[in-house]
C-alpha cells in the first residue's frame, strides 16, 4: 500500500528539526514532497534529498499543541491504552482470587 510517511531528525546545522514527506511506490519510485512540488526518484538513484520543512524548536513545539488541540496525540492514546489493559488485567486477578473490586 502506498501512503505517505514523515521522519523528523534533529538538523544537523542548525537547532531544529528537518521533516522529510515521502512515498515509497509499488513500482520502485520514491515520491518526495519538497517545499514547491512533489519530486519522484527512481530507485537506486542517486539523490540529493532536502527536508520538506524545517521547524525551529519553537514552532516545532506550537505544533505538537496545535496537533494535541485538535486530538491527535499518540502517547495520549498509548498511555489511555495501556492503563485500559492495566485496568483488565487487575479485574481478571480479581476474579481469579474471588476478590470484590475497590471503590
Amino acid at each position: 500500500m502506498e501512503s505517505w510517511k514523515i521522519k523528523i531528525n534533529s538538523s544537523n546545522w542548525r537547532p531544529g528539526f528537518d521533516v522529510f514527506i515521502f512515498k515509497q511506490k509499488s513500482d520502485g519510485t520514491v515520491d518526495v514532497l519538497s517545499a514547491d512540488k512533489i519530486k519522484n526518484y527512481e530507485e537506486g538513484a542517486e539523490i540529493d534529498i532536502k527536508p520538506s520543512i524545517y521547524f525551529d524548536p519553537e514552532i516545532a513545539q506550537e505544533m505538537a499543541t496545535a496537533l494535541n488541540e485538535i486530538g491527535i496525540n499518540p502517547k495520549k492514546e498509548f498511555v489511555e491504552g495501556k492503563l485500559e489493559a492495566q485496568t483488565e488485567h487487575l479485574n481478571d486477578l480479581r476474579k481469579l482470587l474471588k476478590l470484590t473490586p475497590q471503590k
